[in-house]
């Protein structure tokens, strides 16, 4: 059976999944946002002023070749994912986006100077 993914190699919608995040407002907030990014696969974007983190996991539904192992019986996420829009061939222009924990780190100290937090060691403060 021909699947809509068949023409994406990458299956970039398979190697992450995001949620929605409440938008930062506080130092707490902010603190914990850079706990949570200063572990593996994290990332942060911000798309039309609402936030979300974001994992770098494989599903584990997908094969070596990249494509679906249960596509017949997906869940409704995936079959409800717009292919016309999506990341590869989609325009993702986020306002925000932050990769690890420095960047992250920059954007705070750019809106909020007088809030310090830690630095990895050897780091000018």
């Amino acid at each position: 059976m021909s699947s809509k993914c068949d023409s994406c190699k990458p299956a970039k919608c398979c190697l992450y999944t995001s949620m929605e995040i409440d938008t930062p407002e506080t130092r707490k907030d902010h603190e914990y946002n850079l706990w949570l990014i200063a572990h593996k696969n994290i990332s942060f974007y911000v798309d039309r002023k609402i936030w979300h983190i974001n994992f770098a996991s494989r599903c584990k539904f997908l094969k070596k070749d990249n494509r679906c192992k249960i596509y017949d019986k997906r869940f409704s996420v995936c079959r409800n994912h717009d292919t016309d829009s999506c990341e590869d061939t989609g325009d993702y222009d986020f306002s925000e986006y932050f990769n690890n924990y420095d960047e992250l780190l920059n954007y705070i100290k750019k809106k909020h100077p007088r809030w310090r937090f830690a630095e990895p060691r050897g780091k000018k403060k």
